[in-house]
């Protein structure tokens, strides 16, 4: 179960209450304005709480990062394959509202972050 808050060097990051079904990537209101990384890895490399820690570690050097996703989904690439992916964004605090639903491309496990308010 991933972990309701993080300390991130010196902020703290509370997850972000998302509706199941866990479908939820970046809405227009971050995407693409605020963002500031974003990554991917095989499935097969990590659970959600071990993609979480990742993208924490990659937040580390972001001073400006104010919220982070996390999800799998289908890449719509050439390549195409599942993977995890994230992604960090600056532009202050987000609560759901910040977040849109992703049927297409068949996007689960979804896990936002947010600093506190």
């Amino acid at each position: 179960m991933p972990p309701r808050k993080l300390e991130i060097v010196g902020k703290v990051f509370v997850k972000v209450p998302l509706e199941e079904p866990l479908n939820w990537l970046a809405g227009k209101k971050l995407f693409p304005r605020h963002m500031m990384m974003g990554c991917h890895a095989e499935l097969q490399e990590y659970d959600v709480d071990g993609f979480i820690a990742f993208m924490a570690e990659k937040v580390r050097s972001l001073s400006g990062c104010t919220s982070f996703i996390v999800s799998q989904g289908n890449n719509s690439g050439d390549t195409g394959g599942r993977y995890w992916f994230g992604n960090a964004f600056g532009g202050g605090p987000t609560d759901q509202s910040w977040y849109e639903r992703e049927e297409r491309l068949q996007v689960s496990h979804s896990v936002a972050y947010s600093v506190e308010k």
